[in-house]
């Protein structure tokens, strides 16, 4: 699986977000990937 992600990010926004991904099977969690954001210049 490929994920590609574009954003337009606003000046002065060097603060990220946390979030997780969880894979499914038939409704079954697989597995959950926790996962935190950063703005690099």
């Amino acid at each position: 699986m490929l994920v590609h992600f574009d954003a337009y990010i606003q000046p002065s926004s060097q603060l990220g977000a946390s979030g997780e991904v969880t894979v499914l099977d038939g409704g079954s969690e697989i597995v959950t990937v926790p996962f935190r954001t950063w703005l690099v210049p």
